[in-house]
């Protein structure tokens, strides 16, 4: 213990006396540590998702897939986790081993608190969906769907609409389509938002959906709109999805290749990006990536604190000399070293700790998540591991390379770095660049495709548009009558451009119908329900035809088509062709060719879409439905501003609504910044890269500049004698700074094949992208540069102003 105590004296008078290198030590690995720990507690987080349910193993969700009905290979891109109502309970009926099911749907709805009007999201759910999931109750049963007025509250909505801490009994009046129903609060549950890939606020019995939608839609096999998730009395192989699509092969078109149904395991669902469902999916290379980068910046850390130690170690080489003659052993010297490296790492975790809860707000809000405050024991075990295995390398590293000396060679005079030395440590700066100008290749590609995707042309002017939610009554009739009254009232505005109605808005994919070929294969096309103003309101182009808006063409069988469903067609003459399909009980007239415009995202093409004001023009050859928003009504209304102050704008929107619409919320979006959205997971993560990139980046300048001073330090000697012999100020710093320049050039060498292969590789998942530029690669690397220049230049120039006779003065 005596010689353990001597060691940490000696590690803290050296600390104490290279205060320097030092604090470019703590602090370099102080942020890589607190980088480090923050990506953990999001990669944690983000692998805790789903894992409290104690039937995870055996629970599944189901979804449809399309399979070639002659080489029977599945069709990429054709996955969707909504399938139709009546499917869980066929598979109940014919299954032995399925022990509980649910369905699980949504639908707007309207909360009356005090008669105020409140937008709410409603989820409905069948009795076993608590038997299935483990969603902690804070009061009432778990038999809390039980009954046919009965409602489940998260926390959150409880502390919302009831003041006391218990609300159960309490009533609750909701407006569902037409009719309006007083619910009692059966249960309140946490509902694990930032740890579940099944979030809901509200939850009522899934014989609810019936008051939404038609007896047709809620018992058919062609519209796929809700969830269906099974739990299996054992954990099932995915190729039970055979069994699955024959059970119900009579009722689903399984012979055309359309209506397979496959099964996706809950721990799977919060990753899988392909499946698309009711609630997006995250992407998993993303916290890969995150890890990646952590990585990146722990690796830079560590090299600077091992060349930096045995650059300032060899200072104390005499020190290591002294202690071997009188005696020291190796171990104990490789002992001291590693104490040292302990001592330093404790140091720098500490402080990462306290940096880690500074950025923590920040780092929530750029990843949207909610990481928690408290340290568990999880989190203290992953800190320890780390802090001993940056010891353990650092250390080893210092004892292998300073013990190796012998004690002879080292008292006789100053101990110089090896050739194969001064290689690795040439080899790890640049690495560091190299990593650096990867970082900043990267950086600069997202910020350029994301300001293409701002700028990009959409087919359709997004400012100044404004999109309402209309809560609209299931028949079409009293819908369009209502819509027509609001539109009257808004106009007497002169801001008030004008103002169209929809089925499908800009927040959720758009409904894709599926018709029947004459082959039997099946051809997708996505549709949308319109009035006559939509198109004017939007100031979309038609390119051949006419518009809806103009004298005789509101009819019920007109339709337009854009321009990809024509270039997919081969048609020549768009507007004496027709919809190819079987079951069309009527014909229908297409009437015009709109331009091509994005309704999902720029990640996807332009898919071929029908624009109809009724669906009676095509709803007789429908197929199949994959929606989001069914039955076909007008659901959203936008509305074009012209110039005035916005806020007024939607003052006067909101007092014209209340005035119409007196029981139901007035629920508005910006069109602009709902399109935003759509690539907000790339602009969050762009600014984690950012952060990543600046971490890396002032970890890599730390190492640099006690590098630089190191090797100023070691040439101070030169430095005298080229002055004295007439070098300018000028001179020195430039000779000085040459060296590092060349690994600069080196790295860029390395990096810029690399970067190009990421930057293509990320921009592929785009449709629409950009193309990368030379200049990418240039400013990266004057990044970089300038960085170098002036940690370098600064040490350089610092030591070229010293006297030279105060550094030659021992000669």
């Amino acid at each position: 213990m005596g010689l353990y105590k001597s060691h940490i004296t000696v590690a803290f008078r050296s600390m104490k006396k290279y205060k320097f290198y030092a604090t470019v030590n703590i602090l370099g690995l102080a942020l890589a540590i607190s980088f480090v720990f923050l990506s953990y507690l999001f990669i944690q987080n983000e692998l805790s998702f789903d894992q409290f349910h104690s039937k995870k193993d055996r629970t599944y969700r189901l979804y449809g897939y399309a399979m070639d009905p002659d080489s029977r290979a599945i069709i990429d891109g054709d996955h969707n986790g909504c399938t139709p109502i009546p499917l869980a309970e066929d598979l109940a009926e014919h299954i032995p081993n399925l022990e509980y099911y649910t369905r699980l749907g949504s639908v707007g709805g309207t909360v009356l608190k005090n008669n105020i009007p409140y937008d709410e999201v409603i989820a409905m759910a069948d009795s076993g969906f608590f038997e299935m999931f483990d969603f902690p109750i804070v009061h009432g049963g778990k038999n809390a769907l039980g009954a046919p007025a009965s409602i489940v509250l998260s926390e959150q909505k409880a502390a919302k609409y009831f003041e006391m801490l218990n609300p159960v009994g309490q009533s609750l009046e909701l407006i569902l389509g037409d009719s309006a129903v007083t619910f009692l609060v059966a249960a309140v549950v946490d509902n694990k938002k930032n740890n579940s890939s099944l979030p809901f606020d509200f939850l009522i019995p899934f014989e609810r959906m019936k008051m939404v939608t038609s007896y047709e839609t809620y018992n058919s096999y062609d519209v796929s709109f809700t969830e269906t998730w099974v739990t299996f009395d054992e954990p099932q192989s995915l190729d039970v999805s055979d069994m699955l699509s024959k059970v119900i092969g009579d009722k689903m078109d399984v012979h055309s290749g359309k209506g397979m149904v496959g099964i996706q395991p809950l721990t799977d669902v919060h990753y899988d990006s392909q499946i698309q469902g009711m609630y997006p999916a995250a992407n998993p290379k993303k916290a890969w990536i995150l890890g990646g980068l952590s990585v990146i910046v722990l690796i830079i850390a560590l090299m600077n604190f091992v060349t930096l130690s045995i650059g300032h170690s060899l200072h104390r080489v005499k020190e290591i000399g002294l202690r071997k003659i009188f005696g020291g052993g190796r171990s104990s010297l490789k002992a001291q070293l590693m104490l040292e490296s302990l001592m330093i790492s404790i140091i720098s975790s500490v402080i990462s700790l306290a940096l880690t809860f500074y950025f923590l707000p920040a780092f929530n809000s750029l990843i949207e998540g909610a990481l928690d405050h408290a340290i568990l024991v999880s989190h203290l075990g992953f800190m320890v591991l780390l802090i001993f295995l940056i010891s353990a390398v650092t250390g080893m590293i210092q004892a292998f390379v300073l013990v190796s000396f012998k004690p002879i060679s080292v008292l006789k005079g100053p101990v110089l770095f090896t050739k194969k030395g001064s290689l690795a440590t040439q080899g790890v700066v640049v690495f560091q660049f190299t990593m650096a100008v990867l970082l900043v290749i990267g950086t600069l590609v997202i910020h350029q495709q994301m300001n293409f995707i701002q700028s990009k042309d959409l087919g359709f002017d997004q400012n100044r548009l404004i999109e309402i939610t209309l809560h609209t009554s299931e028949r079409p009739e009293l819908a369009k009558r209502s819509i027509q009254r609001y539109k009257t009232l808004i106009a007497e505005n002169p801001i008030i451009l004008s103002a169209g109605a929809s089925m499908n808005g800009f927040r959720e994919p758009w409904t894709q119908l599926s018709f029947k070929q004459d082959d039997e294969s099946l051809r997708d096309y996505f549709f949308n329900q319109v009035d006559e103003d939509y198109l004017k309101t939007m100031n979309m182009g038609i390119v051949l035809g006419e518009a809806f808006n103009t004298a005789g063409s509101i009819l019920p069988t007109n339709i337009i088509v854009n321009e990809s469903l024509v270039k997919k067609m081969g048609w020549e003459n768009p507007l004496d062709e027709q919809i190819p399909g079987q079951g069309f009980s009527r014909p229908h007239r297409i009437i015009g060719v709109v331009k091509d415009f994005h309704y999902g995202s720029l990640h996807e093409e332009i898919k071929p879409l029908i624009l109809a004001t009724d669906p009676v023009a095509i709803q007789s050859g429908i197929f199949g439905i994959s929606t989001y928003v069914w039955p076909p009504n007008l659901y959203t209304m936008v509305i074009r501003l012209g110039p005035g102050d916005l806020i007024d704008a939607v003052d006067y929107l909101e007092h014209s609504w209340e005035k119409t619409h007196p029981h139901k919320p007035f629920t508005f979006n910006f069109v602009d910044e709902m399109l935003a959205s759509k690539y907000a997971d790339e602009v969050r993560w762009r600014k984690v890269t950012n952060i990543a990139s600046a971490f890396a980046i002032i970890v890599a300048w730390l190492g640099l500049l006690g590098l630089s001073r190191l090797s100023v330090q070691r040439r101070v000697k030169e430095i005298g004698i080229r002055k004295v012999l007439g070098s300018s100020v000028f001179g020195i710093t430039q000779k000085l700074s040459t060296h590092y320049l060349m690994l600069v050039g080196i790295a860029s060498m390395l990096a810029w094949p690399i970067g190009w292969w990421m930057a293509n590789h990320w921009l592929d998942s785009f449709t629409y992208r950009i193309n990368i530029s030379a200049t990418v690669f240039g400013l990266s690397s004057l990044a970089v540069l300038l960085i170098t220049i002036c940690s370098v230049g600064f040490q350089g120039y610092k030591a070229a102003l010293a006297n030279p006779i105060d550094v030659l003065r021992t000669e």
